[in-house]
């Protein structure tokens, strides 16, 4: 059975930015520093289009509307972490709350069933989708550094759990 074409991405962007402070640098109370304490706060917006002519579903004649599926994701992360740094290896750990927001569209007309104007099933912008989500975040991860590269592993609790696993360098 052969694989079905889900389209291809026409339009896509991806915008991020966030901010880290180590806090307890402000705390009078604690003189002798054993480990970091910092507020994190993130936002990211990915959005785009995918071209729903290459599905496979045909356009009606007197239709000529472009067959599209454009998207969004808004997502917003406030996080409190702790840190505590031994020789090349970081332990770290945290707990906040992050929201989610996405939307997606199918939007133009699609013939579904029928071979001729006289027989067909045409549906015009058949669905939009919305979805809100939010939660509690609990996590816990390590880092190594080796050399201007770091490993690092990380184990998320939410409402949608992940691992996350990575490499990277680090160029001073």
């Amino acid at each position: 059975m052969p694989t079905p074409n889900l389209g291809y991405v026409t339009r896509a962007g991806l915008v991020g930015l966030g901010f880290m402070h180590v806090i307890n640098q402000h705390i009078p109370a604690w003189k002798i520093k054993t480990f970091d304490l910092s507020l994190l706060a993130g936002y990211t917006r990915v959005s785009g289009e995918i071209d729903a002519t290459s599905v496979g579903f045909p356009r009606p004649d007197s239709d000529l509307r472009k067959q599209e599926m454009p998207f969004k994701v808004h997502s917003f992360l406030f996080q409190a972490l702790i840190s505590k740094k031994v020789e090349a290896v970081t332990f770290y750990g945290g707990i906040g709350y992050n929201t989610t927001r996405s939307t997606a569209d199918v939007l133009g007309s699609y013939v579904i069933f029928g071979t001729t104007e006289d027989n067909q099933v045409v549906v015009t912008d058949p669905f939009s989708l919305s979805f809100k989500n939010s939660s509690m975040r609990v996590n816990g991860g390590v880092r190594l550094d080796i050399g201007g590269f770091y490993l690092h592993g990380e184990y998320s609790r939410q409402e949608y759990s992940a691992v996350t696993l990575g490499l990277g360098y680090f160029h001073y």
